[in-house]
């Protein structure tokens, strides 16, 4: 964003995490944490950097992107995450 980070886009995903959360508390998962990311496909990072921070909002490129879902979390099994999956999937629209 030519050396600038746009915090409404930072500012915009409020709504989206607080949709998430809602769904997650409303199925049970409330102890599931919810992060913050956007990702820039072709941005310009420092070398060696995939991961930055501006508050509680990760700011990624792909590979950083890959870092954080990768990450172990508290969904220990399969089907913890799979009812998680299929929760979000039912309860959130896609934006396509």
């Amino acid at each position: 964003m030519r050396g600038r980070l746009g915090s409404k886009l930072i500012d915009g995903l409020d709504k989206q995490v607080d949709a998430v959360r809602s769904v997650l508390v409303a199925g049970g998962f409330a102890d599931v944490p919810v992060g913050r990311a956007l990702c820039f496909v072709d941005a310009d990072f420092p070398w060696f950097t995939r991961i930055m921070r501006v508050g509680d909002t990760c700011v990624v490129n792909p590979r950083g992107l890959l870092d954080l879902v990768t990450r172990p979390g508290p969904l220990v099994s399969d089907d913890q995450w799979y009812a998680v999956s299929c929760q979000l999937g039912e309860r959130l629209r896609s934006m396509d």
